[in-house]
């Protein structure tokens, strides 16, 4: 039927009018927010700062008036012919004709013969909306110009820019970068031009109108079916062997029962006054700090777990005096690289890190001093490879992969570090990370050139794809096709490819956070010389499941160890400490706790962000209770060092 209509004929006659001449179209509603002010002040500047295109381009531009703002249309039409005037009066001549031709049509839309034929005549469609959302003029003009290929200058603040890669990316409100934009369309080869349509019109053709209502109700499905559970929780119980060990309680949400609690402050407060051995192994984003969620519809690259921000300034204050306390080991545990969640906790140095889902981590100080974190080239971690394989509870026999293999610990090779950078050292499984990343970076590299807005992330001794700046949808859809790729050639070399928070990366099969965990508490127990009689472990998400069987994992590691002091149980009872068993009482705690009511091996729960940040504060707001107990912890055998 379009041929019929012959839009070809059409857009000849367009371009007869403007003989010798390069057209640039523009098609936009009359109204503020589409941005064809700024189109036209990108323009002018381009005419103004480059004489090579004088007397040789015309902008044809179309605007809409549907009717729907009135005022707003009426004001921008106005200001629209005046700049045109303007620009007209400036750059046009009698004898080369206007540089802007301007058009307003009522209606919300053009024909599609007249739009097609625009199409045809014009070498660049410039798009500078201020805010959109798809903009399917864009995918027409990629899909009509098939013998001569044109180039499409988009805003950033649409969605074309991210969905169309071959789309060239400009600010709106910055009219040297229009102008810039423009000119590189204009002096492009037809190569690239071929190129860049090549690149988008696989997409244009495979996304029908009927796909995108099916995508778009599928999600309002899913929202609404993931927001009416209500969760509640059961408790099992796993017995530890050995006279006056009481019992460790394995707790899991299986959708009943009632044993799932929100987790009180006044509980964990009197436990930690009570106690003087204390471990807290903290997540970071989610549970420190709240997750910006990256909207499907709206691109969204400030979500400050990302970008390594500090806590809140109370938060802070708070985590630094827990760690002051010698009693106290703090440990924060993230699927953050290593840089970004240096740079958050910079301002606290006593405050142990683990980075990229525990595959690096930092040392206390005295770890160095004593030689167990590792000081030279690498230190076996010896009794952690049983508990990689899932870090159950079932006395740390992990997977036949995982025990077969003697995990080590190596210094973090960096090629720069800041004054007072800390030592990094990472777990080593003896993944072969130059074959890896031979076999992986040409895959990288083929998602990164057709993913408008994705980069490789190289880093020690791992390495990400990372679509953050890519359009939401767009970026998933290509995240999932690679990961199944990258998962099927990278099978034999004993790496696994996750997909959490906007980015893949390759790490080692075994890995998880209870690897890191759970040498926390190996190596506080060694340096002490006592177990941990309160431990405080929290997180929110699934890779957070990790740490927590990681710790049931200690406890009946520990258990079964007849010469090592009993774990503090989880349901609070006291245990017999000394050798008669019966001579001495103390109370011993054991918290997992997770940020929002879900399934989780958790057995208490906070409902967000800003509860855990209470309990934080609730915990050094005593001063004088903690500092009595940092007293006593000082003066006790086994806590010599700094924790």
């Amino acid at each position: 039927h379009m041929k019929e209509q012959n839009p070809q004929a059409a857009a000849n006659v367009l371009k007869a009018s403007h003989p010798d001449k390069r057209l640039i179209a523009g098609l936009e509603t009359c109204q503020r927010l589409s941005g064809v002010a700024l189109k036209f002040l990108g323009f002018e500047r381009l005419l103004d700062e480059y004489p090579t295109w004088a007397n040789k381009l015309v902008l044809y531009q179309t605007c809409l008036r549907p009717n729907n703002r009135p005022e707003d249309e009426e004001v921008t039409s106005k200001e629209l012919k005046e700049l045109v005037k303007r620009i007209n009066d400036k750059h046009g001549s009698d004898e080369f004709g206007p540089v802007v031709v301007y058009n307003e049509v009522e209606g919300s839309g053009l024909p599609p013969q007249d739009r097609m034929a625009i199409w045809l005549a014009c070498d660049v469609l410039l798009n500078t909306t201020v805010r959109e959302g798809l903009n399917l003029d864009c995918f027409e003009f990629v899909y009509v110009k098939e013998e001569s290929a044109g180039v499409i200058v988009a805003s950033e603040f649409g969605s074309t820019s991210s969905v169309l890669n071959g789309a060239i990316r400009t600010n709106p409100f910055d009219v040297d970068a229009i102008a810039l934009s423009l000119d590189k369309a204009l002096a492009m080869d037809d190569a690239e031009k071929a190129n860049r349509r090549h690149r988008d019109l696989p997409y244009v053709t495979s996304r029908p109108s009927k796909m995108w209502t099916q995508l778009i109700l599928t999600d309002m499905l899913s929202i609404n079916s993931s927001s009416s559970p209500v969760l509640t929780h059961d408790r099992n119980t796993v017995p530890m062997a050995g006279p006056g060990r009481g019992k460790v309680l394995h707790e899991y949400s299986t959708g009943s029962g009632t044993g799932f609690e929100k987790l009180g402050a006044k509980k964990v407060v009197d436990a930690y006054k009570s106690t003087k051995n204390r471990v807290f192994i903290l997540d970071y984003g989610g549970t420190l700090r709240e997750n910006e969620a990256l909207s499907k519809y709206i691109k969204s690259d400030i979500n400050p777990c990302h970008k390594g921000r500090k806590l809140e300034q109370v938060v802070q204050e708070s985590i630094e005096k827990l760690s002051a306390d010698p009693a106290n080991q703090i440990y924060v545990v993230s699927g953050l690289a290593r840089s970004p969640l240096e740079a958050a906790f910079v301002d606290l140095p006593l405050v142990g890190l683990a980075a990229s889902n525990g595959l690096c981590y930092t040392a206390h100080a005295d770890e160095m001093l004593d030689g167990t974190g590792g000081l030279g080239s690498s230190g076996s971690l010896g009794s952690l490879s049983g508990g990689l394989g899932g870090g159950g509870s079932g006395g740390g026999s992990g997977g036949s992969a995982a025990s077969s293999q003697e995990v080590r610990l190596r210094r973090m090779n960096m090629s720069s570090q800041q004054s007072g950078a800390r030592d990094w050292f990472i777990f080593d499984y003896g993944v072969n990370w130059d074959l890896v990343k031979a076999i992986a970076m040409p895959i990288l590299n083929r998602y990164t050139a057709r993913t408008n807005g994705s980069s490789i992330r190289i880093r020690d001794p791992s390495v990400a794809w990372s679509y953050y700046r890519t359009d939401p949808e767009w970026g998933l859809m290509q995240a999932r096709k690679l990961h199944t790729e990258l998962e099927a050639v990278l099978l034999p070399h004993n790496v696994q490819v996750i997909h959490e928070k906007g980015e893949l990366e390759i790490v080692p099969r075994q890995l998880h956070k209870g690897v890191v965990v759970k040498r926390v508490l190996q190596k506080r127990a060694q340096r002490t010389g006592i177990t941990p009689d309160f431990v405080f472990v929290i997180g929110d998400d699934a890779s957070d499941e990790k740490m927590f069987s990681s710790v049931m994992s200690y406890a009946a590691d520990v258990a079964g160890d007849p010469n090592t002091p009993p774990p503090p149980p989880l349901d609070g009872t006291k245990v017999p400490v000394d050798e008669e068993g019966a001579a001495e009482e103390e109370e011993q705690r054991l918290f997992m706790c997770t940020v929002g009511r879900k399934p989780s091996l958790a057995g208490h729960y906070l409902d967000n962000v800003s509860e855990v940040h209470d309990l934080l504060v609730a915990l050094t707001t005593d001063t004088e209770a903690v500092n009595q107990a940092a007293m006593d912890a000082a003066s006790a055998p086994g806590l010599a060092h700094r924790p």
